[in-house]
């Protein structure tokens, strides 16, 4: 799956079969920021995914992707390969340190 940040609207989404590219991403160094604006209000999900964006611009969107997931049971939870982190309220400092300590443990992180 390409790097970037994902809607419900998002073709990729809405064909449903995204899991296999999603892990396939986390193989090779890619962080994952999984959403669920369902459990927030309509000004805590523009926030959320304000947030979410402006941690992935900070690292230009290098194998950086967000993605909706309505079955999360907290608003965030980013994944690396083997590792997670759940997020109850966006944390930049925890994001970002996430970013930089997780995605060499992949198996195959510096494919592209």
């Amino acid at each position: 799956m390409p790097a970037g940040f994902y809607t419900e609207d998002s073709p990729e989404y809405l064909e449903g079969n995204h899991d296999g590219y999603l892990i396939h991403s986390l193989e090779h160094g890619y962080v994952v920021f999984w959403y669920n604006c369902d459990l927030l209000d309509a000004q805590g999900c523009q926030d959320l995914l304000a947030n979410i964006q402006s941690t992935m611009d900070e690292y230009n969107g290098f194998k950086l992707i967000a993605f909706p997931r309505p079955s999360i049971s907290v608003p965030l939870v980013m994944t690396a390969w083997g590792y997670l982190q759940e997020f109850e309220t966006y944390d930049a400092k925890l994001a970002e340190r996430f970013i930089e300590v997780n995605p060499s443990m992949a198996p195959e992180p510096n494919a592209p």
